[in-house]
């Protein structure tokens, strides 16, 4: 397995492929998946995870909840699981989840809204929350999380704060967001490349050397590539870069830190993969079948930063990868090596009247053990809740666990803008321009910087001043 602290190589063996009991006994996944709910919270209590089991003191009111979520594919079945069990704790609350994707999420929320047929509970972006929050489609949750005693500091920081608008809470994360930039590899490509497979690439320079050995091309074409997974933003964090200001309204990233990450991209692109059409030419072809991660789990692509969703669906569509994860690579030691970006969470919409019938659904599917614990343990990935991802147990569920655990502590939070969609539009389309080299670096920074700081003038013009 792994051969130092900052990384793990992962193997199919049976092992991986079981969860542990409190005594180091096995337990096969299938269990996991069929056991009881109380069953379950008895078994994660014995082993010292805090119960986290629902306040059903107070008198709780008959209703139906609508709940949107991004949970799809394998792991449907287990939200679908989370979800009746709440119901065996609340009999008068009726939930029926739905599954809506982001990438429709916003709109068919928005027409919902208009039309006054919203779900009780929405998964949104955070990138949408400015947004949501100044057309008033969203409630803030701080007085619920008060009265059910749920503590925003039991969850990451970057994350609360993600979730957060001008000094409320307004979703409670659906997933751990920290952590889940990591690096994955294929340790069989490094070997067959002359590198060490157990020793990451840490830093740009590494992470570029590896790119050189790990990319395969016959021409003009490219057989196999090293790396998919190109973000400005998330190399500029790595490089030392920031994206606004704290009070969100000056953007930041049209500096010589970001015009340096720019023409480092462009360069990699050129130089190691002869160019974006060769690159975006090997990856259509790849890029629609369902669950390979661009090639990753076909053995076509050597490395992807992506979230921890690989650990469980690697298990399921590619048994045999051998791979390994570590912290994405920086321009240098010490920086950050991603921040939170993508994170969505759970929100309740404006005026529905089974509020706290809606609020505890949430509070069970994103902070209480036997739902948001058992859920993400399932799925090998973290809990939102740092206390669920304490036990050394849970190395044995997820030998990477400790990867994961670092990784949150590095990753740092940016602060919203307030348009941040409008300035992320803006910045594929200069990631694109500089890359096709339809714009040189310079030119094209100039250009969406002031773009989309009048983008963000605009939404602070406009928003109200946060209340008392």
């Amino acid at each position: 397995m792994a051969g130092n602290p900052t990384d793990l190589v992962m193997l199919p063996d049976e092992d991986s492929r079981q969860s542990r009991g409190c005594f180091g006994k096995p337990v096969m996944r299938r269990r996991l998946l069929a056991g009881g709910t109380l069953a379950g919270a008895a078994a994660v209590a014995a082993c010292g995870l805090s119960g986290g089991g629902p306040d059903v003191s107070r008198t709780v009111q008959d209703a139906t909840i609508d709940i949107w979520h991004p949970w799809d594919g394998t792991r449907e079945p287990l939200f679908n699981k989370m979800v009746r069990d709440f119901e065996q704790l609340y009999p008068s609350i009726k939930v029926r989840p739905l599954v809506v994707l982001a990438n429709v999420h916003t709109e068919k929320f928005i027409a919902s809204s208009v039309a006054g047929t919203p779900p009780a509970i929405a998964n949104p972006g955070n990138t949408q929350l400015p947004d949501f929050v100044l057309r008033g489609l969203v409630e803030p949750l701080d007085p619920f999380m008060k009265q059910e005693k749920v503590r925003a500091e039991d969850y990451y920081d970057p994350d609360v704060r993600a979730s957060s608008f001008q000094g409320k809470v307004y979703y409670l994360p659906a997933y751990a967001g920290t952590g889940r930039r990591l690096l994955y590899r294929n340790t069989r490509h490094f070997a067959e490349a002359g590198l060490d497979p157990a020793k990451p690439p840490l830093t740009w320079d590494d992470f570029e050397a590896a790119e050189r050995k790990l990319t395969v091309r016959e021409g003009s074409e490219i057989k196999r590539q090293a790396f998919w997974g190109e973000s400005f933003r998330r190399w500029l964090f790595s490089a030392g870069g920031r994206w606004v200001t704290d009070d969100g309204r000056k953007l930041q990233f049209g500096d010589a830190i970001g015009l340096e990450v720019l023409e480092w991209m462009k360069r990699r692109t050129e130089s190691v993969y002869g160019g974006w059409a060769a690159r975006t030419a090997f990856q259509q072809a790849r890029s629609n079948a369902a669950l390979q991660k661009d090639g990753f789990y076909t053995h076509e692509l050597s490395m992807t930063v992506n979230n921890q969703a690989i650990f469980f669906e690697a298990e399921q569509v590619a048994p045999t990868l051998q791979y390994a994860v570590s912290a994405a690579p920086v321009k240098r030691p010490g920086l950050p090596p991603s921040v939170v970006e993508g994170l969505a969470g759970y929100s309740i919409s404006k005026g529905f009247k089974s509020s706290r019938e809606a609020f505890l659904v949430i509070k069970y599917i994103s902070y209480d053990e036997r739902g948001a614990g058992w859920f993400m343990r399932e799925q090998k990935r973290p809990s939102p809740v740092q206390k669920h991802n304490e036990n050394p147990e849970l190395r044995k569920i997820n030998p990477g666990w400790d990867i994961m655990l670092a990784a949150m502590k590095l990753e740092k939070h940016f602060p919203s803008s307030g348009a941040d969609a409008k300035v992320d539009a803006l910045v594929a389309t200069l990631q694109s321009d500089v890359l096709t080299g339809k714009k040189s670096p310079r030119d094209a920074l100039q250009e969406t910087v002031l773009a989309a700081q009048q983008e963000v003038d605009t939404f602070w013009a406009n928003a109200p001043k946060p209340s008392r």
